[in-house]
């Protein structure tokens, strides 16, 4: 018989085998601070700008499937269902933001509103409902464009 164990939230770390165990290590924050940067740079070139919702689809902790229930609705916050605790998706944040500072990118706050039938309302991100929460989950940060006119 093998059991495995797995931390609850790490989708796409490599297991490791102890005999007939195996775990799935967390990353090191210096680790998840080099894969944030590559998934910031990824995200610049592939749309030009990055949003968090797209950084933790891309750490593959949040499913594209639970990003569309929450837009339809289904969620009563997008903290629901990210699959890591309060204290990584600060962390994130914290990292994004300085890789933002760093690269002199724009900050744009969007809003989210649902999808489906029915009337469109604003969605909310996090459990607490602090207001400066909610907006810095809605900051997009872009990259600064200049348009010379001929």
């Amino acid at each position: 018989m093998h059991l495995c164990f797995f931390v609850v939230g790490i989708c796409n770390d490599n297991p490791v085998r102890l005999g007939n165990t195996c775990i799935i290590m967390s990353l090191n924050r210096n680790e998840l601070r080099k894969k944030i940067d590559r998934v910031c740079l990824a995200l610049l070139t592939e749309k030009g700008y990055i949003s968090f919702v797209d950084i933790f689809m891309k750490l593959d902790y949040l499913s594209v499937d639970e990003y569309n229930a929450w837009r339809m609705k289904k969620h009563s916050c997008l903290e629901q269902v990210i699959t890591i605790n309060l204290s990584k998706i600060s962390f994130i944040m914290k990292e994004v933001r300085a890789f933002s500072r760093a690269g002199k990118l724009i900050e744009s706050n969007t809003v989210y509103m649902s999808w489906g039938k029915g009337k469109k309302i604003p969605l909310r991100f996090s459990k607490s409902e602090n207001p400066a929460i909610e907006k810095l989950y809605s900051t997009h940060f872009l990259i600064h464009m200049l348009v010379i006119r001929g």
